[in-house]
Protein backbone atom coordinates (compact mmCIF):
# COMPACT_ATOMS: atom_id res chain seq x y z
CA UNK A 1 0.00 0.00 0.00
CA UNK A 2 1.70 3.16 -0.98
CA UNK A 3 0.27 7.04 -0.09
CA UNK A 4 -1.46 6.83 -3.49
CA UNK A 5 -4.34 5.34 -1.68
CA UNK A 6 -5.05 8.76 -0.44
CA UNK A 7 -5.59 10.10 -4.07
CA UNK A 8 -7.76 7.01 -5.14
CA UNK A 9 -10.21 7.50 -2.87
CA UNK A 10 -10.48 11.28 -3.80
CA UNK A 11 -10.60 10.15 -7.33
CA UNK A 12 -14.16 7.72 -6.92
CA UNK A 13 -15.58 11.01 -5.74
CA UNK A 14 -14.71 13.31 -9.05
CA UNK A 15 -16.56 15.69 -10.73
CA UNK A 16 -19.40 13.66 -12.31
CA UNK A 17 -19.98 12.28 -7.88
CA UNK A 18 -20.13 16.25 -7.64
CA UNK A 19 -22.23 17.49 -9.83
CA UNK A 20 -24.78 14.54 -9.20
CA UNK A 21 -24.47 15.16 -5.62
CA UNK A 22 -25.02 19.14 -6.16
CA UNK A 23 -27.97 17.82 -7.93
CA UNK A 24 -29.59 15.49 -5.30
CA UNK A 25 -28.54 17.50 -2.14
CA UNK A 26 -29.63 20.74 -3.56
CA UNK A 27 -26.76 22.58 -2.77
CA UNK A 28 -23.54 24.12 -5.19
CA UNK A 29 -21.33 21.77 -7.13
CA UNK A 30 -18.24 24.40 -5.54
CA UNK A 31 -19.52 23.48 -1.76
CA UNK A 32 -19.81 19.16 -2.57
CA UNK A 33 -16.39 19.96 -3.76
CA UNK A 34 -15.02 21.90 -0.90
CA UNK A 35 -16.84 19.47 1.63
CA UNK A 36 -15.20 16.18 0.06
CA UNK A 37 -11.85 18.20 -0.06
CA UNK A 38 -12.29 18.13 3.67
CA UNK A 39 -13.90 15.01 4.04
CA UNK A 40 -11.95 12.18 2.50
CA UNK A 41 -8.50 13.17 4.41
CA UNK A 42 -10.40 13.37 8.22
CA UNK A 43 -11.63 9.91 7.69
CA UNK A 44 -8.29 8.68 6.58
CA UNK A 45 -6.88 10.59 9.88
CA UNK A 46 -9.66 9.39 11.91
CA UNK A 47 -8.64 6.18 10.51
CA UNK A 48 -5.04 6.54 11.33
CA UNK A 49 -5.90 7.53 14.99
CA UNK A 50 -7.71 4.19 15.53
CA UNK A 51 -4.32 2.06 13.66
CA UNK A 52 -2.40 4.08 16.33
CA UNK A 53 -4.54 3.39 19.47
CA UNK A 54 -6.61 0.69 18.58
CA UNK A 55 -4.48 -2.12 16.29
CA UNK A 56 -7.70 -4.45 16.97
CA UNK A 57 -10.01 -2.25 15.10
CA UNK A 58 -7.97 -2.37 11.90
CA UNK A 59 -9.51 -6.23 11.26
CA UNK A 60 -13.03 -4.15 10.99
CA UNK A 61 -11.41 -1.99 8.35
CA UNK A 62 -9.89 -4.48 6.51
CA UNK A 63 -12.81 -6.54 6.37
CA UNK A 64 -15.14 -4.13 5.71
CA UNK A 65 -12.98 -2.82 3.17
CA UNK A 66 -12.68 -5.88 0.55
CA UNK A 67 -16.35 -6.44 1.12
CA UNK A 68 -16.88 -2.63 -0.42
CA UNK A 69 -14.21 -3.20 -2.77
CA UNK A 70 -16.02 -6.41 -3.95
CA UNK A 71 -19.40 -6.15 -3.83
CA UNK A 72 -19.66 -3.00 -6.58
CA UNK A 73 -21.10 -0.30 -4.34
CA UNK A 74 -18.28 1.97 -5.72
CA UNK A 75 -20.05 2.36 -8.94
CA UNK A 76 -23.13 3.48 -6.97
CA UNK A 77 -21.80 5.94 -4.99
CA UNK A 78 -25.15 8.26 -5.43
CA UNK A 79 -26.60 5.82 -4.08
CA UNK A 80 -26.18 7.25 -0.47
CA UNK A 81 -28.69 9.75 -1.11
CA UNK A 82 -32.42 9.47 -0.78
CA UNK A 83 -34.61 6.53 1.01
CA UNK A 84 -33.08 3.92 -1.27
CA UNK A 85 -29.99 3.59 0.56
CA UNK A 86 -28.01 0.00 -0.12
CA UNK A 87 -26.62 -1.77 2.16
CA UNK A 88 -23.31 -0.57 1.68
CA UNK A 89 -24.54 2.97 2.67
CA UNK A 90 -25.93 1.92 5.97
CA UNK A 91 -22.74 0.20 6.64
CA UNK A 92 -20.85 3.21 5.53
CA UNK A 93 -23.12 5.55 7.59
CA UNK A 94 -22.29 3.40 10.62
CA UNK A 95 -18.95 3.25 10.38
CA UNK A 96 -18.19 7.20 10.02
CA UNK A 97 -20.17 7.45 13.10
CA UNK A 98 -18.25 4.68 15.26
CA UNK A 99 -15.18 6.07 13.74
CA UNK A 100 -15.59 9.85 15.46
CA UNK A 101 -17.57 8.80 17.86
CA UNK A 102 -19.06 11.75 20.25
CA UNK A 103 -16.77 14.29 17.98
CA UNK A 104 -18.63 13.47 14.58
CA UNK A 105 -21.67 16.37 15.38
CA UNK A 106 -18.86 19.00 15.99
CA UNK A 107 -16.99 17.39 12.54
CA UNK A 108 -19.92 17.80 10.64
CA UNK A 109 -20.57 21.51 11.78
CA UNK A 110 -17.36 22.72 11.04
CA UNK A 111 -17.31 21.55 7.54
CA UNK A 112 -20.72 22.33 7.10
CA UNK A 113 -20.10 25.90 7.87
CA UNK A 114 -16.97 25.63 5.90
CA UNK A 115 -18.69 24.34 2.49
CA UNK A 116 -21.58 26.50 2.82
CA UNK A 117 -23.74 23.61 2.78
CA UNK A 118 -26.51 21.65 5.23
CA UNK A 119 -25.17 19.17 7.87
CA UNK A 120 -27.85 16.78 6.62
CA UNK A 121 -25.86 17.04 3.21
CA UNK A 122 -22.38 16.62 4.94
CA UNK A 123 -23.80 13.55 6.49
CA UNK A 124 -24.54 12.25 3.22
CA UNK A 125 -21.50 12.89 2.11
CA UNK A 126 -19.46 11.39 4.67
CA UNK A 127 -21.00 7.82 3.48
CA UNK A 128 -19.92 8.02 0.36
CA UNK A 129 -16.95 9.16 1.36
CA UNK A 130 -16.29 6.07 3.37
CA UNK A 131 -17.29 3.62 1.04
CA UNK A 132 -15.05 5.76 -1.74
CA UNK A 133 -12.19 5.27 1.35
CA UNK A 134 -12.30 2.05 2.63
CA UNK A 135 -13.09 0.69 -1.28
CA UNK A 136 -9.55 2.73 -1.86
CA UNK A 137 -8.15 0.46 0.75
CA UNK A 138 -10.70 -2.80 -0.47
CA UNK A 139 -8.89 -2.46 -3.90
CA UNK A 140 -5.08 -2.22 -2.89
CA UNK A 141 -6.10 -5.60 -0.63
CA UNK A 142 -7.55 -7.34 -3.22
CA UNK A 143 -5.40 -6.58 -5.94
CA UNK A 144 -1.78 -6.20 -4.34
CA UNK A 145 -2.50 -8.79 -1.17
CA UNK A 146 -2.72 -6.27 1.54
CA UNK A 147 -2.74 -7.45 4.74
CA UNK A 148 -4.23 -6.28 8.16
CA UNK A 149 -0.96 -5.59 9.02
CA UNK A 150 0.43 -3.39 5.77
CA UNK A 151 -2.72 -1.61 6.17
CA UNK A 152 -2.36 -0.86 10.13
CA UNK A 153 1.70 -0.17 9.49
CA UNK A 154 0.13 2.30 6.45
CA UNK A 155 -2.32 4.29 8.64
CA UNK A 156 0.31 4.76 11.59
CA UNK A 157 2.95 5.70 9.28
CA UNK A 158 1.06 8.48 7.65
CA UNK A 159 -1.10 10.22 10.07
CA UNK A 160 0.44 13.49 9.79
CA UNK A 161 0.49 13.97 6.08
CA UNK A 162 -3.57 12.83 6.17
CA UNK A 163 -3.96 15.75 9.21
CA UNK A 164 -2.06 18.30 6.76
CA UNK A 165 -4.02 17.04 3.81
CA UNK A 166 -7.21 18.83 5.67
CA UNK A 167 -7.80 22.79 5.33
CA UNK A 168 -5.99 24.21 8.26
CA UNK A 169 -8.81 26.62 8.52
CA UNK A 170 -11.08 24.27 9.49
CA UNK A 171 -9.48 23.37 12.79
CA UNK A 172 -10.13 19.77 12.84
CA UNK A 173 -6.76 18.89 14.08
CA UNK A 174 -7.76 18.73 17.65
CA UNK A 175 -10.63 17.04 17.23
CA UNK A 176 -9.61 14.07 15.13
CA UNK A 177 -6.56 13.56 17.56
CA UNK A 178 -9.01 12.96 20.10
CA UNK A 179 -11.15 10.05 18.42
CA UNK A 180 -11.92 7.73 21.01
CA UNK A 181 -9.65 4.55 20.61
CA UNK A 182 -12.81 2.10 20.68
CA UNK A 183 -14.87 1.29 18.19
CA UNK A 184 -18.21 3.23 18.63
CA UNK A 185 -16.23 6.03 21.16
CA UNK A 186 -15.27 3.35 23.75
CA UNK A 187 -17.13 3.22 26.97
CA UNK A 188 -20.88 2.98 27.87
CA UNK A 189 -22.32 5.73 29.01
CA UNK A 190 -19.58 8.17 29.52
CA UNK A 191 -20.43 11.39 31.69
CA UNK A 192 -20.15 14.58 29.80
CA UNK A 193 -17.61 16.65 31.88
CA UNK A 194 -19.24 19.61 33.44
CA UNK A 195 -18.22 22.54 35.98
CA UNK A 196 -19.95 20.83 39.26
CA UNK A 197 -23.30 22.35 40.02
CA UNK A 198 -22.94 23.51 43.19
CA UNK A 199 -19.67 25.74 41.91
CA UNK A 200 -21.68 29.13 42.09
CA UNK A 201 -20.09 32.19 40.98
CA UNK A 202 -17.31 33.03 43.84
CA UNK A 203 -16.76 36.47 43.95
CA UNK A 204 -15.11 39.08 46.72
CA UNK A 205 -16.82 41.53 48.05
CA UNK A 206 -16.66 44.64 46.07
CA UNK A 207 -15.18 46.21 49.19
CA UNK A 208 -12.28 47.78 46.98
CA UNK A 209 -13.68 49.84 44.28
CA UNK A 210 -13.56 53.39 43.98
CA UNK A 211 -15.63 55.22 46.82
CA UNK A 212 -15.87 52.11 48.82
CA UNK A 213 -13.41 53.90 51.66
CA UNK A 214 -16.12 55.63 52.44
CA UNK A 215 -18.82 53.06 53.63
CA UNK A 216 -19.69 52.24 57.09
CA UNK A 217 -17.16 49.42 57.95
CA UNK A 218 -19.90 47.41 60.08
CA UNK A 219 -21.99 47.46 56.91
CA UNK A 220 -19.04 46.23 54.99
CA UNK A 221 -18.48 43.58 57.75
CA UNK A 222 -22.48 42.24 57.87
CA UNK A 223 -22.21 41.85 53.83
CA UNK A 224 -19.24 40.09 53.74
CA UNK A 225 -20.35 37.73 56.73
CA UNK A 226 -23.98 36.99 55.23
CA UNK A 227 -21.73 36.07 51.60
CA UNK A 228 -19.49 33.51 53.48
CA UNK A 229 -22.96 32.35 54.87
CA UNK A 230 -24.47 32.13 51.44
CA UNK A 231 -21.47 30.24 49.97
CA UNK A 232 -20.60 27.71 52.39
CA UNK A 233 -24.34 26.88 52.51
CA UNK A 234 -24.34 25.78 48.53
CA UNK A 235 -21.20 24.43 49.12
CA UNK A 236 -22.63 21.49 51.85
CA UNK A 237 -25.62 21.24 49.80
CA UNK A 238 -25.46 17.34 48.66
CA UNK A 239 -25.66 16.03 45.12
CA UNK A 240 -29.44 15.23 45.24
CA UNK A 241 -30.12 18.40 46.62
CA UNK A 242 -28.43 20.40 43.96
CA UNK A 243 -29.68 18.40 41.22
CA UNK A 244 -33.45 18.20 41.49
CA UNK A 245 -34.35 19.16 38.49
CA UNK A 246 -32.35 16.52 37.09
CA UNK A 247 -34.82 14.40 34.35
CA UNK A 248 -35.20 11.24 35.70
CA UNK A 249 -36.43 9.29 32.78
CA UNK A 250 -34.21 7.46 29.79
CA UNK A 251 -30.78 8.92 30.39
CA UNK A 252 -27.29 8.67 30.13
CA UNK A 253 -24.46 11.12 29.91
CA UNK A 254 -26.72 13.56 28.05
CA UNK A 255 -28.59 14.21 30.89
CA UNK A 256 -26.40 14.46 33.51
CA UNK A 257 -26.48 18.20 34.60
CA UNK A 258 -24.36 18.24 37.93
CA UNK A 259 -20.81 17.03 38.39
CA UNK A 260 -20.62 13.81 39.85
CA UNK A 261 -17.57 11.20 40.38
CA UNK A 262 -16.84 9.31 36.95
CA UNK A 263 -18.56 6.10 36.29
CA UNK A 264 -16.00 3.41 35.91
CA UNK A 265 -15.60 2.90 32.55
CA UNK A 266 -16.31 -0.45 31.06
CA UNK A 267 -14.44 -2.15 27.85
CA UNK A 268 -16.54 -3.83 25.57
CA UNK A 269 -15.26 -6.52 22.84
CA UNK A 270 -15.75 -4.71 19.43
CA UNK A 271 -17.96 -7.60 17.65
CA UNK A 272 -19.56 -7.78 13.75
CA UNK A 273 -22.67 -9.13 13.19
CA UNK A 274 -23.46 -10.70 10.23
CA UNK A 275 -27.16 -10.85 9.30
CA UNK A 276 -28.49 -13.79 7.11
CA UNK A 277 -28.34 -11.81 3.94
CA UNK A 278 -24.22 -11.34 4.49
CA UNK A 279 -24.76 -7.40 5.60
CA UNK A 280 -22.79 -7.03 8.81
CA UNK A 281 -23.08 -3.88 11.06
CA UNK A 282 -20.12 -3.21 14.06
CA UNK A 283 -21.36 -3.65 17.84
CA UNK A 284 -20.05 -5.06 20.96
CA UNK A 285 -20.24 -8.69 21.99
CA UNK A 286 -23.46 -8.64 24.67
CA UNK A 287 -24.82 -6.02 23.33
CA UNK A 288 -28.48 -5.54 21.89
CA UNK A 289 -27.55 -5.84 18.28
CA UNK A 290 -25.66 -9.28 19.34
CA UNK A 291 -28.75 -10.33 21.39
CA UNK A 292 -31.75 -9.40 19.09
CA UNK A 293 -29.72 -10.96 16.08
CA UNK A 294 -29.41 -14.29 17.97
CA UNK A 295 -32.71 -13.81 19.03
CA UNK A 296 -34.24 -13.60 15.66
CA UNK A 297 -32.40 -16.57 14.48
CA UNK A 298 -33.23 -19.01 17.18
CA UNK A 299 -36.20 -21.36 17.22
CA UNK A 300 -36.33 -19.79 20.68
CA UNK A 301 -38.47 -16.40 18.95
CA UNK A 302 -39.67 -19.00 15.88
CA UNK A 303 -41.88 -20.91 18.41
CA UNK A 304 -42.55 -18.36 21.44
CA UNK A 305 -46.27 -17.32 21.52
CA UNK A 306 -47.45 -13.23 21.96
CA UNK A 307 -47.64 -14.12 25.76
CA UNK A 308 -44.25 -15.55 25.65
CA UNK A 309 -42.44 -12.70 24.23
CA UNK A 310 -44.20 -9.94 26.67
CA UNK A 311 -41.67 -10.57 29.11
CA UNK A 312 -38.90 -10.44 26.28
CA UNK A 313 -37.06 -7.13 26.25
CA UNK A 314 -33.75 -6.01 24.59
CA UNK A 315 -32.40 -2.66 25.95
CA UNK A 316 -30.85 -0.07 24.24
CA UNK A 317 -27.15 0.46 25.42
CA UNK A 318 -26.28 3.51 23.28
CA UNK A 319 -29.61 5.14 22.62
CA UNK A 320 -29.53 8.50 24.34
CA UNK A 321 -31.88 11.81 24.58
CA UNK A 322 -31.14 15.04 25.26
CA UNK A 323 -31.66 16.61 28.83
CA UNK A 324 -35.50 17.40 29.38
CA UNK A 325 -36.88 16.54 25.87
CA UNK A 326 -37.53 13.62 23.56
CA UNK A 327 -34.51 14.22 20.74
CA UNK A 328 -32.16 11.59 20.33
CA UNK A 329 -28.93 12.84 20.91
CA UNK A 330 -26.64 12.42 17.49
CA UNK A 331 -24.65 9.87 18.92
CA UNK A 332 -27.15 7.51 19.01
CA UNK A 333 -27.61 7.29 15.27
CA UNK A 334 -24.94 4.64 15.58
CA UNK A 335 -27.38 2.20 16.77
CA UNK A 336 -30.21 3.16 15.64
CA UNK A 337 -28.94 2.76 12.22
CA UNK A 338 -27.48 -0.41 13.41
CA UNK A 339 -31.76 -1.73 14.64
CA UNK A 340 -32.86 -0.43 11.30
CA UNK A 341 -30.48 -2.73 9.41
CA UNK A 342 -31.07 -6.00 11.43
CA UNK A 343 -35.23 -5.15 11.41
CA UNK A 344 -34.92 -4.62 7.59
CA UNK A 345 -32.89 -8.04 7.24
CA UNK A 346 -35.88 -9.96 9.59
CA UNK A 347 -38.82 -8.36 7.36
CA UNK A 348 -41.20 -10.74 9.83
CA UNK A 349 -40.04 -9.11 12.81
CA UNK A 350 -42.17 -6.53 14.59
CA UNK A 351 -41.46 -4.53 17.50
CA UNK A 352 -42.77 -2.62 20.22
CA UNK A 353 -40.71 0.58 22.07
CA UNK A 354 -41.10 0.58 25.72
CA UNK A 355 -39.18 3.40 27.98
CA UNK A 356 -39.30 3.67 31.48
CA UNK A 357 -37.97 5.83 34.32
CA UNK A 358 -36.59 5.92 37.67
CA UNK A 359 -38.70 6.59 40.57
CA UNK A 360 -37.36 10.42 41.05
CA UNK A 361 -39.13 13.20 40.34
CA UNK A 362 -42.99 14.30 39.40
CA UNK A 363 -44.56 10.63 38.66
CA UNK A 364 -46.90 12.36 35.94
CA UNK A 365 -44.21 14.15 34.23
CA UNK A 366 -41.66 10.83 34.39
CA UNK A 367 -44.97 9.16 32.85
CA UNK A 368 -45.35 11.74 29.75
CA UNK A 369 -41.79 12.25 29.19
CA UNK A 370 -41.10 8.27 28.90
CA UNK A 371 -44.15 8.39 26.71
CA UNK A 372 -42.64 10.78 24.32
CA UNK A 373 -39.33 9.23 24.41
CA UNK A 374 -41.15 5.95 23.26
CA UNK A 375 -42.59 7.56 20.44
CA UNK A 376 -40.13 9.07 18.98
CA UNK A 377 -38.03 5.76 18.48
CA UNK A 378 -41.23 4.74 17.21
CA UNK A 379 -41.38 7.77 14.67
CA UNK A 380 -37.98 7.06 13.53
CA UNK A 381 -38.08 3.51 13.24
CA UNK A 382 -42.00 3.65 10.80
CA UNK A 383 -40.04 6.69 8.85
CA UNK A 384 -37.26 4.30 8.21
CA UNK A 385 -39.32 1.83 6.98
CA UNK A 386 -39.23 -0.69 9.52
CA UNK A 387 -42.33 -3.04 11.09
CA UNK A 388 -43.29 -0.71 14.06
CA UNK A 389 -46.86 -1.67 16.07
CA UNK A 390 -46.64 0.51 19.29
CA UNK A 391 -44.80 2.69 22.00
CA UNK A 392 -45.62 2.85 25.30
CA UNK A 393 -43.73 5.07 28.38
CA UNK A 394 -44.78 2.75 31.72
CA UNK A 395 -42.56 5.74 33.17
CA UNK A 396 -41.71 4.40 36.70
CA UNK A 397 -44.01 1.64 36.87
CA UNK A 398 -41.37 -0.71 36.90
CA UNK A 399 -38.56 1.00 38.50
CA UNK A 400 -36.71 -0.97 41.23
CA UNK A 401 -34.23 1.45 43.16
CA UNK A 402 -35.62 3.82 46.10
CA UNK A 403 -35.98 7.50 44.66
CA UNK A 404 -33.64 8.27 47.83
CA UNK A 405 -30.39 6.28 46.36
CA UNK A 406 -27.81 8.21 44.38
CA UNK A 407 -28.17 9.16 40.77
CA UNK A 408 -25.65 5.89 39.44
CA UNK A 409 -27.74 2.97 41.30
CA UNK A 410 -31.19 4.96 39.64
CA UNK A 411 -29.71 4.80 36.44
CA UNK A 412 -30.71 1.24 35.80
CA UNK A 413 -34.40 1.86 35.73
CA UNK A 414 -33.58 4.62 33.26
CA UNK A 415 -34.00 2.80 29.86
CA UNK A 416 -35.49 2.52 26.43
CA UNK A 417 -36.16 -0.89 25.04
CA UNK A 418 -37.80 -2.96 22.37
CA UNK A 419 -39.60 -6.55 22.62
CA UNK A 420 -40.82 -8.46 19.51
CA UNK A 421 -44.75 -8.46 18.57
CA UNK A 422 -46.61 -11.67 16.70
Amino acid sequence: MNNTILELAKSYLGDAFSQDASTKLNESSDGITKALGAIVPAIFAGVSRKANTDASFMSTVFSLAKNIFTNGSLNNLNNVFGSNQNSSATQAGTFVRNLFGNGFHSIVEKISSYAGIKPSSTRDLFEASSIASLGSVGRDAVENGSTVSSITDFFKNNESSFLSAIPPSLGLTSLLTNVDASVTGGTEHTPVQQEPAADYNRHEPEDKKSGNKFLIPLLLALVAVALLLFLLKQCNKTHDEVTTAIDSTTVTAADTIAARPALTTTSREPLVVTLPSGQTVQAYKGGIEDQVVTFLKSPEYASATEEQLKNRWFNFDNINFEFGTSKLTPESQVQFDNLVAILKDFPDAKVKVGAYTDKKGNDAANLKLSQERANAIKNALAAAGTQITGAEGYGEKFATVPETADDQAREVDRKTAIRFVK
